[in-house]
């Protein structure tokens, strides 16, 4: 067990920047396309007050957000993402933590991507931190993990021996078991994930789970009993290179139950719209291209809850857009692009996370900060 107190980090966020959404024509596109300027929410940036690239992101509801990233960043706000505190493991600064889960202001869960592929828990805020899953294997790659409840939960990784590492949990992520090698999903040679935005994996009632994958093949991978067995289904997103593939999935409906979306596209070519947004209904066996797409590759997407008007939010290094519903498409939100977009679990809060210690909180259209 590793005891280490959080490093105080006053001044929190650095002075913030309004985005107007204004449902702007994304570049290149006519200004008749653009949504009306009242209706649209708007961005409300600031900065974490470290240079840092953030990845993870989890909003537990209005008050508590977890966010981490590079350098070892691992930061908790407990006021709806207007000011945080640092909560850094001292002997993990050079861990990037790509996903984060929290469960309240007390329990989170980290990943740290690379070798060892480490899952880090703190039951107290994080002021210690203490590993639950470790893999020593130099090849060994995390890509993210999703939680059905407070107990049950999966993660992913990068093949081994030709097959996605596949690992669950059923205590709340204090011990992790590995899915047998002969039953977890078999990879095309260059075939891998993303571990971009935490969102390449979602879970969905009644045990079913899904993540996206890229390079040489983007496919969908689903699974109706926790993870225990797999199928697959292409996904028309870019691919055959490895920068390509599906970035993010997410479920819209109740619990997830209606249409699917998957996002991604080719992160070195983050202006190209081709081949970056799809919708599913039916788990991935048919497709449908998001018309107009988002203004180029997305890493990340997240369905809005009803007091923020419903439909789509996604983000990626080329900008964010925001969507009415999958048949009207996208609509450029800003310029101002992140890596990960997460909606509360419990409560209307939406949160932004990405490059250089930058977050954003979706507020709705005219609302003061």
């Amino acid at each position: 067990m590793m005891l280490r107190k959080p490093f105080p980090f006053t001044g929190l966020f650095a002075a913030i920047t309004v985005i107007a959404a204004t449902g702007a024509p994304a570049p290149g596109e006519t200004e008749k396309n653009a949504a009306p300027a009242a209706a649209a929410p708007r961005l409300v940036v600031s900065r974490l007050g470290q240079d840092v690239s953030l990845r993870g992101l989890s909003v537990v509801d209005d008050r508590v957000v977890w966010v981490s990233g590079e350098k070892g960043t691992i930061a908790l706000s407990t006021d709806g993402a207007k000011s945080f505190q640092l909560r850094t493991p001292p002997e993990f600064a050079t861990r990037d933590f790509r996903d984060i889960e929290g469960f309240d202001d007390r329990r989170a869960l980290a990943l740290a991507v690379g070798a060892p592929a480490r899952i880090l828990l703190t039951t107290d805020g994080g002021t210690s931190w203490r590993p639950v899953y470790r893999n020593e294997r130099p090849e060994s790659f995390l890509d993210g993990f999703d939680f059905w409840d407070d107990r049950r939960g999966i993660a992913f990784g990068d093949p081994l021996d030709g097959r996605f590492l596949v690992l669950t949990t059923s205590d709340g992520g204090a011990s992790w078991t590995e899915v047998p090698v002969a039953d977890r999903p078999a990879a095309f040679p260059g075939e891998a994930a993303f571990a971009a935005s935490g969102t390449s994996i979602r879970v969905f009632p009644g045990g079913r789970v899904a993540f996206g994958t890229g390079g040489t093949r983007a496919r969908l991978w689903i699974s109706e009993d926790y993870g225990a067995h797999w199928q697959s289904r292409p996904a028309p997103l870019r691919q055959g290179v490895e920068s390509a593939g599906v970035f993010s999935i997410a479920g819209g409906g109740v619990g997830g139950t209606g249409e699917w979306l998957a996002v991604g596209g080719d992160y070195r070519a983050d202006k190209e719209r081709r081949e970056v947004a799809f919708a599913t209904r039916d788990r991935g066996l048919t497709w449908t291209a998001i018309v107009p797409p988002p203004a180029g590759f997305r890493s990340a997407v997240e369905a809005l809850p009803a007091a923020l008007g419903g439909g789509w939010i996604t983000t990626g290094t080329a900008g964010t857009d925001l969507s009415a519903a999958t048949a009207s498409g996208f609509r450029f939100l800003s310029v101002e692009g992140f890596h990960a977009v997460r909606a509360a679990k419990r409560g209307d809060l939406v949160v932004l996370v990405g490059a250089g210690g930058r977050l954003a909180r979706l507020a709705p259209g005219g609302s003061p900060n």
